[in-house]
């Protein structure tokens, strides 16, 4: 039961996630690679932190109970030939791939699931939230 409850907890945290901030400048949405990299907090539908590094890796913050003793969740991205977002986690011996599109409607990011789910971010700047760092 506990293996399932967890499957299920990371399985719909990495399918409904993705970050923003506060940005205040458009991002150059002809180059997806460049307007991804950085920090981004989701606000919409739900709350997280995310980090984008330039050399493909990514990191999404978790809040303490979130996945069981988990701090993060760490992983690779890339952007395929089409434009969409391909993203790669490894969680305790558990694969889980997930492949969003990905605009950039102003200063913001829009991820779109395979299912239409959307997750909105905006640029995140200064210190990682307190409710991350425990």
């Amino acid at each position: 039961m506990k293996s399932l409850l967890y499957r299920f907890q990371a399985t719909t945290l990495l399918t409904v996630f993705f970050l923003g901030g506060c940005a205040t400048q458009p991002v150059d949405s002809n180059r997806p690679q460049k307007a991804l990299v950085g920090w981004w907090e989701e606000y919409a539908p739900s709350s997280n932190i995310v980090h984008f590094g330039a050399d493909g890796t990514v990191v999404l913050y978790l809040k303490q109970g979130e996945v069981g003793p988990l701090r993060g969740l760490k992983g690779s991205w890339k952007i395929e030939d089409d434009g969409a977002l391909q993203m790669r986690f490894v969680v305790r011996g558990h694969t889980q791939n997930s492949r969003l599109n990905v605009t950039f409607p102003g200063s913001e990011m829009v991820l779109e699931d395979a299912n239409g789910v959307l997750t909105k971010h905006r640029r995140h700047s200064g210190k990682l939230p307190e409710s991350y760092l425990w």
